[in-house]
């Protein structure tokens, strides 16, 4: 008897702790018999209630973390966007600041004009493809953003072009040396969307190298052949070509730097500053060269009747020289270091 009471009791507790289940809570009352409701009070062994609770937990772990990925997505997606537009902004002030010089050329050819606001022109609708999610594709996991190729592969020839004129402002153009520059430069944006189309690592290594090496033979003809026709046109044109060159190579290089440590590199940089950095340096590659470029030459032809605008390039152009001058100087310290040890070494 007593044996029976103890199981019974057992039952009892039992039914007790399933009535108090987080799962019988969930259970609705289903059915209706006139006006009284019927419940339905359906049992599972403890096990199972256990698992389903664990499922429903564990689903809505996964829920709210796909809701964060998603948000993270969105957010850097409007991140890259802003920058594309604040970008496309720039290109058309530039283009209209350029454009207004036109008015007043100062002696400087209306088509060395014409090409300075074509460049921000190409090059911000480019910029506005990717801008409204265009321009762009996805190769091993990477957003490859070929609108930028597209822009480069125009910009830069042209960017050498107006460098190229400068520095033969007063002598005729050497041609041949111009279309060996642009056509070398072709080449370095080619390899370089090669590289990027590249799936495999270890190609997409070696086209980066190919673009390298005819990079510097672009940042070659820019410091040798083109400063020496500078060069015999008088100081002022030399040294306003000098400071050209120093900026326009600072920024093409960091180029290939900014390509390497990014996505489509080693990886250091996420996407979002990737975005920023090949925002923020064709701007000045482009609209801050183009801006320094055309009115130095308009301080060369005439000085009078100077504008805030022409202040602004001369306080930086004078900069560009004080940096220019410690290059020569550490430079020129080194060379002749070592041709005092070669010439040391030499004597008997």
């Amino acid at each position: 008897m007593s044996a029976n009471r103890s199981a019974t009791e057992l039952r009892i507790e039992r039914l007790k702790r399933l009535e108090s289940s987080p799962i019988h809570d969930l259970m609705p009352a289903i059915g209706t018999t006139g006006n009284r409701a019927i419940s339905l009070k359906f049992r599972l062994p403890i096990a199972i209630e256990r698992i389903l609770v664990v499922l429903v937990m564990l689903v809505s772990h996964l829920t709210l973390k796909i809701r964060n990925e998603t948000y993270t997505k969105k957010t850097a997606m409007n991140l890259q966007t802003t920058s594309h537009w604040l970008y496309v902004a720039g290109m058309t002030i530039g283009a209209l600041h350029f454009w207004s010089l036109s008015r007043n050329p100062k002696g400087i050819p209306q088509y060395e004009y014409l090409v300075s606001i074509f460049i921000p022109i190409w090059s911000g609708l480019a910029y506005m493809s990717m801008a409204l999610g265009q321009g762009k594709l996805e190769v091993a996991g990477r957003i490859v953003h070929y609108a930028r190729y597209i822009d480069w592969m125009v910009t830069t020839p042209l960017l050498l072009l107006t460098l190229s004129w400068t520095a033969m402002q007063f002598i005729k153009k050497d041609w041949t040396l111009i279309g060996f520059l642009i056509s070398t430069q072709i080449v370095v944006i080619t390899t370089g969307l090669i590289a990027d189309l590249s799936a495999q690592t270890w190609v997409r290594y070696l086209w980066y190298i190919c673009g390298t090496v005819a990079f510097l033979v672009v940042l070659w003809g820019i410091w040798v052949p083109l400063r020496a026709k500078a060069r015999g046109q008088g100081s002022e044109l030399a040294t306003l070509y000098q400071k050209l060159t120093t900026y326009f190579t600072v920024l093409w290089i960091s180029y290939p730097v900014v390509w390497i440590i990014g996505p489509s590199g080693f990886g250091l940089v996420n996407q979002d500053i990737d975005t920023l950095l090949f925002c923020i340096l064709p701007f000045f590659s482009k609209v801050g060269f183009s801006f320094l470029d055309l009115h130095g030459l308009r301080g060369l032809q005439n000085r009078q009747s100077e504008t805030g605008f022409d202040r602004a390039a001369d306080r930086v152009l004078q900069f560009l020289g004080v940096v220019n001058a410690g290059w020569i100087a550490v430079f020129g310290a080194s060379r002749s270091k070592t041709r005092h040890r070669s010439g040391a070494g030499q004597r008997p």
